[in-house]
């Protein structure tokens, strides 16, 4: 599975938030004999020798779905006239001439190959795939104990693979041998994760994991911006509009309507305009992250608005719009009465991808 790299990510933050993204018609795949970073472009990364034939070549990929592109068609190289070195890892970048362009996203092949003299190396259907991947659980404790298992019916909602989401948060039961060398977390599915340890006892408590919703980029807006970079499809820059709700938002949320927004008691989105635009706007992308570069403060209230315990992002002032992001965990769950200031500071709407 493949990563998006800072050029990527700072790419499509952008487009969201301040600068259009201008995608490139063809996309090239370019092959290296190192592991990237997240820092690499057409020049930095360890790409094959410009020689023996070696040439970067096209790749397409197929809509988003599930919150990732894929490689659709075989990618053919040219037949190698010499040895290419052991190659590991992909790139894609935007430019077919050799060490030049911007690499979007990369990853490491499930195994190395070394072509040699007439060898024409091809990468099957299917096997590069881009993600972004899917909302963190970040909220409620729960208690584990010797083969505990926990499944999508312990919140509601689909669990990632276990190592994604175990956040050890402390001890319970006073069992000062569980720590996190002795906890070892079994995920046999998507959707099911079991906890074993020679030092949890069966049916004590032991360490406590969190498990509930966080926030990110709706699933809508993921796909219309992975078609933008890897499918060369329209997507016009969102306006940007904070808005608070009372219940609970996910990755599927799409419309205003999937949302409980506040309503009435003077309450109305409030915009946040590119970098450099009028008060308040957003910071440029840098490391991953668009931050609010003034504080963003909400009508007074002439009422009470009711127990605020999320934040969405949306492309219309009022009524009907679409989801951009969400954040269910970042915000204190409070009630704005008549006269509160409402706001978030200065840098605390943060906007992250990776």
């Amino acid at each position: 599975m493949g990563s998006l790299s800072d050029y990527g990510e700072a790419a499509l933050l952008n487009h969201v938030f301040n600068s259009a993204y201008t995608s490139v018609a063809t996309l090239y795949v370019a092959l290296a004999t190192a592991t990237l970073t997240d820092a690499a472009t057409g020049a930095s990364m360890s790409e094959v020798a410009n020689t023996n034939a070696y040439a970067r070549t096209a790749i397409t990929f197929g809509a988003a779905a599930s919150r990732q592109v894929q490689q659709s068609g075989a990618v053919t190289f040219p037949t190698a006239s010499g040895a290419w070195g052991t190659i590991t890892s992909w790139a894609i970048v935007d430019s077919a001439t050799y060490g030049a362009g911007n690499v979007l996203a990369y990853g490491d092949f499930t195994a190395s190959f070394a072509p040699v003299a007439g060898n024409t190396p091809t990468i099957p259907s299917g096997e590069i795939r881009v993600q972004m991947l899917p909302t963190q659980y970040t909220a409620s404790t729960i208690a584990v104990t010797n083969a505990t298992t926990i499944t999508d019916s312990a919140n509601g909602l689909p669990l990632y693979p276990a190592s994604s989401i175990v956040y050890l948060t402390g001890f319970s039961g006073g069992q000062a041998a569980n720590n996190n060398t002795a906890l070892t977390v079994f995920s046999s599915a998507v959707g099911t994760m079991t906890f074993t340890g020679s030092s949890l006892v069966t049916g004590a408590a032991g360490p406590t994991i969190t498990v509930g919703l966080s926030g990110g980029f709706a699933t809508t807006t993921v796909h219309l911006l992975l078609n933008r970079m890897f499918r060369n499809q329209a997507y016009a820059k969102p306006a940007t509009y904070v808005g608070l709700a009372t219940a609970v938002i996910t990755d599927a949320a799409a419309l205003n309507t999937d949302v409980t927004e506040v309503s009435g008691g003077n309450y109305a989105r409030k915009q946040v305009n590119i970098a450099g635009g009028a008060v308040p706007a957003w910071n440029t992308a840098s490391g991953g992250v668009v931050t609010n570069a003034n504080a963003v403060q909400f009508n007074t209230p002439s009422a009470s608005w009711g127990l605020v315990t999320s934040c969405f992002l949306i492309d219309s002032a009022s009524g009907g719009g679409n989801i951009i992001g969400y954040d269910n965990n970042s915000i204190i769950d409070q009630t704005p009465v008549a006269n509160d200031t409402v706001l978030f500071d200065i840098g605390q709407f943060s906007n992250a991808m990776s």
